[in-house]
């Protein structure tokens, strides 16, 4: 039998540079600002605590999109990428202290995800609509 090697192939390299943009934010964030925030008691009406989790939405669920041409299957990536976030809140009733399952945390998950769908619908019709003007 012929088998032929696989090569991974990146079908769109920006969503991968959006995408560890968002979690290097993340990282920034949940490391450095939001201590100094809370620390210095500056208001931030909540954001830095649900920021995280819709940057992580966003990055991995951008990310995933980048990797391969999904077709008509980037819905059901984003939505089963933003549940699998939803059921990591859920579980951080069960893991007690010092995880805690907050709302706000849940909300910023989902409108990551649709956020990010967003993103990835609107470059879609861009690329398309650039295509469709540069070849006429």
């Amino acid at each position: 039998m012929n088998y032929q090697k696989s090569r991974i192939t990146i079908h769109q390299p920006s969503y991968l540079l959006w995408g560890l943009l968002a979690l290097a934010i993340t990282e920034l964030i949940r490391k450095f600002i939001r201590p100094y925030v809370w620390q210095h008691d500056i208001i931030d009406f909540g954001l830095l605590g649900c920021m995280p989790s819709f940057l992580y939405a966003f990055g991995i669920i951008l990310g995933i999109l980048g990797l391969r041409n999904w077709r008509n299957r980037d819905f059901v990536v984003a939505v089963l990428m933003s549940l699998l976030g939803v059921f990591y809140e859920f579980a951080q009733i069960f893991r007690g202290p010092p995880h805690t399952f907050d709302v706000w945390d849940v909300m910023a998950t989902l409108s990551g995800g649709i956020m990010a769908f967003a993103f990835h619908k609107l470059s879609q019709s861009y690329r398309r609509w650039l295509w469709q003007t540069q070849g006429s």
